[in-house]
């Protein structure tokens, strides 16, 4: 099916005229929930619950949500620093700032 601009145009204006949804009737996907409930999830965890039984616990709720999933939206991303090849350090010079610091 071909579209004009004109109609395009009117698709446009009609989508923004729609009102906002309020969170509570937003729906959310697997990892938006996980990220909801991350704090509880670690202090779950501190009380010496698993990833695997809170994984569990939720799927018992009704979540069709796999315990790799769930292990991987609770992960903390982690910043690499990747340097450039020009700018990294040989080993050489590496092991000599080593070396350097205890004093040998």
């Amino acid at each position: 099916m071909t579209i004009t601009y004109f109609q395009a145009e009117k698709i446009r204006k009609t989508l923004q005229s729609l009102p906002e949804l309020d969170a509570k009737d937003r729906p959310m996907n697997n990892k938006e929930l996980v990220l909801f409930l991350k704090s509880t999830i670690a202090e779950k965890k501190k009380q010496g619950y698993t990833l695997e039984r809170l994984a569990n616990e939720i799927k018992n709720m009704g979540v069709d949500i796999s315990i790799s999933s769930f292990k991987n939206y609770t992960r903390t991303k982690r910043v690499v620093n990747k340097q450039s090849k020009n700018n990294t350090k040989d080993l050489s010079t590496i092991e000599n700032e080593n070396i350097g610091d205890k004093n040998v």
